[in-house]
């Protein structure tokens, strides 16, 4: 069967989209780290957690409180 190419493209973005957010995660999950404060962060808010995909709104919301009310 040949894939479609909407598919392949789909792929190719799906792809650079999971290279661009696990950049971004490591740089959150190691500056809390720097600051003594992952162990406040929920593991599903954080190093791929699945609230940071299906949720990533208020993920980044409790991320940003923790950070905020030290």
């Amino acid at each position: 069967m040949n894939c479609p190419k909407y598919i392949e493209e789909a792929l190719r973005r799906r792809t650079r989209a999971a290279y661009v957010f696990t950049a971004a995660d490591t740089m959150i999950a190691d500056w809390l780290e720097k600051n003594n404060l992952l162990d406040k962060v929920e593991l599903y808010d954080i190093c791929g957690g699945c609230e940071s995909y299906v949720n990533p709104d208020s993920s980044s919301a409790r991320i940003l409180e923790v950070i905020e009310n030290v």
